[in-house]
């Protein structure tokens, strides 16, 4: 039989008082930056959902039928996954990783 052994009091306080040290440091360091940040991450996908919703309301509205909207739009989304994944690959391989994210 294994037995868990739980922190003590001690420990638990080091640890939330080291996370609560590294949270107030990033928002005192930039407030504005961290807010900032906090926002871009909150709603960066947003648009790309709502959107998706409101494209195929379009197609159908312009008399495209549901089988062809699913079928261009599967086939081109993999089509250009598979395009962009080997044409980053290929930046990765000549200039290194760092230089293509930044």
């Amino acid at each position: 039989m294994t037995t868990v052994e739980t922190p003590t009091p001690r420990e638990m306080t080091v640890i939330y008082s080291r996370a609560d040290r590294i949270f107030r440091g990033i928002v005192t360091a930039g407030a504005l930056t961290s807010l900032l940040l906090l926002g871009l991450i909150a709603t960066y996908r947003m648009s790309d959902t709502v959107m998706g919703v409101m494209a195929n309301v379009f197609y159908i509205d312009q008399g495209f039928s549901k089988d062809e909207i699913a079928s261009v739009s599967k086939l081109f989304g993999l089509v250009m996954t598979l395009l962009g994944a080997a044409f980053g690959g290929l930046l990765i391989v000549r200039f290194s990783i760092l230089p293509i994210l930044f």
